[in-house]
């Protein structure tokens, strides 16, 4: 069991960064003294991205196997990332200025 978790950290750190971020920003445009957890929800993103870019999210000596878990995020998980950066800064700034 926990040697599956391992394994598939990458889509279990994806998918967490995706939710929290999608329910902060859900939560500050409900409420909006929440505004901290914009900010919480920013550095996960950043450091989910940059704990990609070097290391990854499975440690292995070996070669990554055709039928193995991704190591790292795929281009287009690091898209959606991004995308919800600069969705959680607009909402932010919207916040702020309202």
């Amino acid at each position: 069991m926990v040697d599956s978790l391992v394994k598939n950290m990458t889509h279990i750190i994806f998918w967490c960064v995706v939710i929290c971020s999608m329910v902060s920003i859900l939560v500050v445009l409900t409420f909006q003294q929440f505004t901290f957890l914009l900010g919480l929800s920013l550095m996960m993103n950043v450091w989910s991205i940059i704990q990609s870019e070097r290391n990854g999210f499975v440690k292995a000596k070996e070669m990554r196997r055709a039928f193995e878990p991704p190591r790292h995020f795929s281009g287009f998980q690091i898209l959606v990332v991004v995308l919800l950066i600069l969705a959680e800064i607009g909402v932010g700034v919207v916040v702020l200025l309202l």
